[in-house]
């Protein structure tokens, strides 16, 4: 082999040697820009993440105060309880009225005022009265344990059964009594309990009080 061809074949290593080279740095190069990207990705991704993380924190935040703003503006009903003297119905006497209804089912009853004290609607209204022995309704009480017997009138047993804003109305409720006998003279501890509203209710506890004169004969 002659010193032409020799020189040739060398020169021809070194370049082959030099494009291994490139190709070995540019293998270097791409991957420790993956390595790079793939660090910077998961640090963009940590910040991303705590950013919408502060930001979903603070609209919840913010949607919490501002559904309790709204909550202070809006208007409620307000019921409020009255005897015809126009005090507070809880821890009154209460005089019982009694008559004979169709289908000669026995009743009691009693007046006292109900007010809407508030500036929204009550919505439509259902009572319920308990007693206790001797005193006998028809049902037996099944959320108060301190007392025996339950009654119920619902919106279409109330006049009225909705009230607005600001309105006060005498009440005339009437309740079943379970026996067709009149009670005996005397004063019998009762419960009223008034259901309005989103889930509102208003109690009285008050002495229903059966004379003589109002039993009849």
């Amino acid at each position: 082999m002659d010193e032409e061809t020799e020189r040739r074949l060398s020169d021809v290593d070194k370049r082959l040697s030099a494009a291994e080279k490139r190709f070995d740095d540019w293998k270097g190069y791409v991957a420790g820009g993956a390595t790079l990207i793939t660090v910077w990705f998961a640090v963009l991704t940590i910040v991303l993440s705590w950013n919408y993380s502060s930001e979903k924190a603070s609209l919840r935040e913010f949607q919490h105060d501002l559904r309790e703003d709204l909550g202070k503006n809006v208007p409620t009903p307000e019921l409020e309880l009255q005897g015809t003297d126009g005090r507070p119905l809880a821890g009154q006497d209460v005089i019982a009225e009694f008559k004979i209804a169709k289908d000669d089912v026995y009743q009691l009853g009693f007046h006292l005022i109900v007010k809407n004290s508030g500036h929204a609607s009550t919505g439509r209204m259902t009572a319920k009265f308990y007693s206790r022995d001797p005193l006998e309704l028809p049902n037996q009480s099944a959320d108060e344990p301190q007392y025996q017997f339950e009654g119920m009138a619902g919106p279409q047993n109330l006049d009225p059964n909705e009230m607005p804003g600001q309105l006060s109305s005498p009440w005339e409720l009437s309740w079943d009594l379970a026996k067709k006998q009149w009670p005996r003279e005397g004063r019998y501890p009762c419960l009223l309990k008034i259901y309005y509203g989103n889930g509102k209710v208003i109690p009285a506890a008050i002495t229903l009080v059966a004379s003589k004169e109002k039993i009849p004969k």
